[in-house]
């Protein structure tokens, strides 16, 4: 129909699939995704010009770990740590957290994984030929293991090193082929403050991100091209703070082209409370991610060419409910990683 493309997609309750298009049937471009608990999706895209193959793929799961990185994880400071949970459970509870807090590496260089100090609930993966003690090394004051061995011992707990990783590489984010993209306005939020972007349905492309952010509604895009430089705090009368407010029952997928995202103080906040309803894409021309002092983050960094820093502030340490994948990590003090497993069931997938 013109240059639309109308299907319906029979899937599993709850799953998420991508659509992609192909040109040839050998290089394939994600286009859409299904998003519910429906089993039966009429779905809509946009249709270049030419002859197009399309399909339906559940692939492999993108967040398979709690923090995976093509190179380098390095945890240096105090109070930092990782552990996990399932939200299709309820949300996170400290008293009775799940031990796959995970740190991954692509690599088998020495010192790829630095746990320092950390506590890790869970296990540390390298590929074969990776060697405790050399690919991986931990501090006096660290530990790797369930969450019995972490809150009294130090060291690799038996069995929670484990040189048996296969994935060579993690495919790069790709910018979704949208037909029309939008510029968004200011105004006042159902929240009734003035923002200096609204976006409440539909894509839209920025060059520069700053100031305040207003998401209204589900699977919400926003390309962004420039830098992101959200520092939470202020707003002053009627106004609000620069941050990014995620309003409850939305969602937004940012696609960084730039090359630098910073997000700190209160920049980001997920009403939510679901890391599925933020996800950060960084393609291949983002090469640095900071977060800092964020307190309660909810979302996902998906960006294998980025160096990743997550960088606590004051004496309690701040949450990243989630999951990333990036070219290197480091987490420079006062931080609590929270890897969400039903993330591998329900995407998004790579």
């Amino acid at each position: 129909m013109g240059n639309r493309i109308r299907f319906t997609l029979n899937c599993e309750s709850g799953v998420t699939y991508v659509i992609e298009r192909s040109p040839d049937l050998q290089s394939w471009t994600p286009v859409l995704t299904n998003n519910g608990p429906s089993i039966r999706v009429l779905m809509a895209a946009t249709a270049p010009g030419g002859m197009g193959f399309y399909r339906a793929r559940r692939g492999p799961p993108a967040f398979i770990a709690a923090l995976v990185v093509e190179e380098g994880f390095d945890a240096s400071g105090s109070n930092l740590g990782s552990d996990s949970f399932d939200s299709a459970l309820g949300p996170y509870n400290p008293g009775s957290h799940s031990t796959n807090g995970d740190i991954v590496t692509l690599t088998t260089n020495a010192n790829s994984i630095t746990i320092g100090n950390a506590k890790v609930t869970g296990t540390v993966r390298t590929p074969p030929g990776g060697i405790q003690g050399v690919t991986a090394t931990i501090g006096s004051g660290g530990a790797v293991g369930d969450s019995t061995w972490v809150s009294g011992s130090t060291g690799f707990q038996s069995g929670h090193f484990q040189p048996t990783f296969t994935l060579a590489h993690f495919p790069d984010a790709v910018l979704p082929t949208i037909g029309v993209w939008y510029t968004p306005l200011s105004g006042t939020a159902p929240d009734g403050l003035i923002y200096d972007r609204l976006l409440t349905s539909g894509n839209y492309h920025v060059t520069d991100l700053s100031g305040s952010v207003y998401v209204g509604q589900t699977n919400t895009v926003l390309w962004v091209d420039g830098s992101i430089n959200i520092s939470g705090g202020g707003g002053g009368a009627g106004y609000a703070e620069p941050q990014i407010h995620i309003a409850p029952g939305a969602s937004l997928a940012i696609y960084m082209a730039g090359a630098t995202t910073t997000i700190s103080g209160n920049g980001l906040v997920n009403d939510t409370a679901q890391a599925k309803t933020f996800a950060y894409y960084g393609l291949p021309s983002n090469h640095t991610i900071n977060l800092t002092g964020n307190g309660a983050f909810y979302g996902t960094i998906y960006a294998p060419e980025a160096d990743f820093y997550l960088i606590g502030s004051g004496s309690s340490a701040d949450d990243f409910t989630g999951a990333s994948v990036t070219k290197t990590t480091t987490m420079t003090g006062n931080f609590n990683f929270h890897y969400d497993e039903n993330l591998a069931r329900t995407g998004p997938f790579r």
